[in-house]
């Protein structure tokens, strides 16, 4: 018993260590779920950047291509003028013809001495001056082509404005005769980016082939006079290349994730930028959202990891209880055959039942030769006749049977004095139990009887030994309460383990209906809900084997209490079905309603269903895929019978008498899908009914066949009226939806 404490003590530590390993277990993959989303939220801001910078890049560089070549248009407009009428003023039907907007800030013509005028500057200038020292002159005299030429940004030494020179060379057989530029302003494109949304540190950015800013969102002043260079952009541009890059901004200093695309006209590039921090920013917000959940949840995985230690640290302490009890009412029940074995009184206990508990040596030597007839389970009318027919009393002892025949309470202690035929005078006493039993004394007073007159001491003796045989009368009641007081704690034991795991569950299911209402605010992203959803769906499986279990501890107690309803095997089978079409559907496992005859029974309308819901269940668990029909038929004895046969893997012969019992499985640990709860517990309801369960199959791989039979005594009377049951208005719904 000692080494048995011991190794229940090792094993209580192990499960111990098992719950906290799996609560940390939870906790760790509960973060790296978290962590999981984050590098793929991450990612996917950044990819939707991209996509979002790239469309904006392309839709701007088309705008800017289309200011540019709109540029391009006017200067080759007035070149042409000026080659065909150069005396006529070329900005006057320029102006009305439209080409002329308030995009342009300057511009001038120049002839091949570097002389012209200003024509745009209000009023237009009357005298030519010399723009020779000008970067737009010095680069169209070096050209012996007709080409564009696109200038960094300047400040004008009139006006003091920004501006962006665009020129064209005249030329006459290929001989310099002057030059036509037009100057765009720089801010006029930063108004234009600056009503586009890039946020607080995003940008737009326009810049010529040597990486030169030309303008920006948010331009100044300072930005242009800086002559700021772009460092990675120009080589894309001079490549003749469009993407997407990742770099720091030489202008505002911050990291930004950038597209680049190419004007299709002219060697000039435009980039849309967001800022790296704007971009990951609701990435770092969900972060912080899933921070405190994943703290909460840890919470909670903390808070039932030690509700279900504590539920095993109390369990442990009742199973080390009643060891411990089991232990000492063992030493005490020797201790007491001992004593009873060690009287020199013969001594019987008989059961409520009138059987044999134990009888000593003495009471069997008193009935020699048939003591050894005195066995443990012998009925006492059938030990009185082997009394009676053995000749071993001088006189009729018969008038004894009438005490026997009256009730426990009635039952007063008797005695009375016999004589054998060997000459021994014996008392007899009789005395009932609480438990309804009876102690039954034999003690040898023929020494007693032989001197009664001379030993007047010996009523003294009598009288003791009879108060020392009422002791052990209330020591034997009081060792039989401490059994009765065992058997009771093994009862509440199961209860009690029933309760502590479904305490902490029912609040694990609790505070994950919380999230999955959305209780305190979105999860952040759906498939948390699919967790969530899995966690409730999961702890309620774990609720509903624990209330299996209690059911299947109350039938073994006998106390499982019935209702009375009115059930239409249709209506069952009806509500059933609906009821089992996901599980079945999600196994891939065709479900269908075979032969139901209407048919009326009566029974406990709840467990009926619990009974029929549990077979399915059981079919589809081990059908891993094919078809399961259920038919419920009445048979020509009168019987009820419910069959639910499946094409499953089918179970072993030898198999089928393990599987009926509580915990008892199929095939090896590998093979193992159930509790072993299932099939007694309907076994239990159905023998409740009055009825019987029935399993059978030809083999593994030949599938299963389920039958539940109800005696003819439930059936009910099909002419009388009676109001719907709960199961005939739900199974009617489902028809009515179409439910197969």
């Amino acid at each position: 018993m000692v080494r048995g404490m011991s190794d229940l003590t090792i094993a209580q530590r192990r499960q111990a260590l098992l719950i906290w390993l799996f609560g940390f277990g939870v906790i760790a993959s509960i973060w790296i779920a978290f962590a999981s989303f984050l590098l793929l939220d991450r990612k996917q801001q950044i990819e939707e950047a991209h996509q979002s910078t790239g469309a904006l890049a392309s839709a701007l560089a088309e705008q800017v291509d289309r200011t540019f070549a709109d540029a391009d248009r006017l200067l080759r407009f007035l070149r042409s003028e000026m080659q065909l009428r150069p005396n006529v003023n070329p900005f006057i039907r320029a102006r009305e013809l439209g080409l002329i907007t308030d995009a342009y800030t300057q511009a001038v013509v120049v002839d091949e001495h570097a002389t012209g005028r200003a024509f745009l500057v209000p009023p237009p200038e009357s005298l030519p001056r010399m723009f020779a020292d000008r970067e737009w002159v010095r680069v169209t005299e070096a050209m012996t082509e007709d080409a564009v030429f696109v200038d960094k940004p300047i400040r004008g030494r009139v006006q003091g404005r920004w501006a962006i020179n665009i020129a064209r060379p005249i030329l006459e057989n290929g001989i310099h005769k002057g030059a036509v530029v037009v100057a765009l302003d720089p801010f006029g494109f930063a108004r234009f980016f600056d009503r586009i949304n890039l946020g607080p540190g995003g940008s737009a950015q326009i810049f010529d082939r040597f990486g030169q800013l030309l303008s920006r969102s948010r331009l100044t002043d300072e930005m242009l006079e800086g002559k700021r260079r772009l460092l990675v952009l120009p080589e894309m541009i001079a490549q003749d290349e469009t993407g997407y890059v990742e770099t720091r901004s030489p202008i505002d200093g911050l990291q930004k994730l950038i597209s680049v695309q190419r004007l299709a006209s002219f060697p000039l590039g435009v980039s849309v930028g967001y800022s790296r921090d704007d971009v990951l920013a609701p990435v770092w917000l969900r972060a912080k959202y899933l921070g405190a959940s994943g703290a909460i949840l840890t919470l909670l995985c903390l808070m039932a990891t030690a509700g279900l230690y504590a539920g095993h640290k109390r369990r442990a302490t009742l199973v080390t209880a009643l060891a411990a009890e089991t232990e000492r009412l063992g030493v005490i029940e020797n201790r007491l055959r001992d004593v009873i074995e060690t009287m020199q009184d013969g001594v019987a206990v008989w059961d409520g039942d009138g059987r044999l508990v134990l009888a000593n040596s003495p009471y069997r030597a008193f009935f020699d030769p048939i003591g050894h007839l005195l066995q443990p389970g012998l009925n006492w009318r059938a030990w009185r006749q082997f009394v009676l027919g053995s000749g071993l009393l001088e006189a009729d002892a018969s008038s004894g049977e009438e005490w026997w025949k009256l009730p426990p309470s009635e039952r007063k202690e008797v005695r009375a004095e016999i004589r054998l035929t060997s000459g021994v005078w014996l008392l007899c006493r009789e005395a009932a139990t609480s438990d309804g039993g009876v102690l039954g004394l034999r003690t040898d007073i023929t020494e007693l009887k032989l001197r009664e007159l001379e030993l007047s001491d010996s009523h003294a003796e009598l009288q003791a030994k009879s108060d020392e045989l009422g002791m052990l009368v209330r020591e034997i009641e009081t060792a039989k309460w401490q059994v009765d007081r065992a058997y009771e704690a093994r009862g509440l034991l199961l209860t009690h383990i029933s309760h502590e795991l479904r305490t902490p569950m029912t609040a694990v299911i609790g505070f994950a209906k919380l999230i999955q209402a959305r209780t305190f605010g979105p999860l952040g992203d759906e498939r948390y809900g699919d967790f969530v959803d899995r966690i409730v769906a999961n702890g309620e499986h774990q609720v509903a084997i624990i209330n299996d279990v209690l059911d299947l501890a109350r039938a073994e107690a006998g106390r499982l209490t019935l209702t009375d309803d009115t059930v239409s095997l249709d209506a069952l089978v009806g509500w059933v079905l609906p009821q089992m079409q996901p599980l079945a559907d999600a196994a891939k496992i065709i479900l269908q309603q075979g032969q139901v005859d209407p048919v009326q029974v009566r029974g406990d309308e709840k467990r009926l269903r619990q009974a029929l819901l549990n077979l399915i269940a059981n079919a589809i668990k081990f059908s891993p895929a094919g078809l399961i029909t259920v038919d419920a038929l009445r048979l020509e004895s009168g019987e009820v019978m419910i069959r639910v046969t499946d094409t499953g893997r089918g179970i072993d012969p030898a198999d089928l008498a393990r599987v009926m019992e509580l915990f008892g499985q199929a095939g090896g640990p590998s093979e193992t899908v159930g509790t072993g709860v299932g099939l007694p517990l309907v076994r239990r309801l159905i023998e409740a009914h009055g009825g019987r369960f029935e399993l059978a199959s030809d083999g593994v791989g030949a599938g299963t066949v389920a039958r539940l039979y109800l005696p003819a005594s439930r059936l009910a009377d099909a002419s009388a009226e009676r109001p719907d049951s709960e199961l005939d208005r739900r199974a009617q719904t489902d028809r009515r939806r179409g439910v197969r």
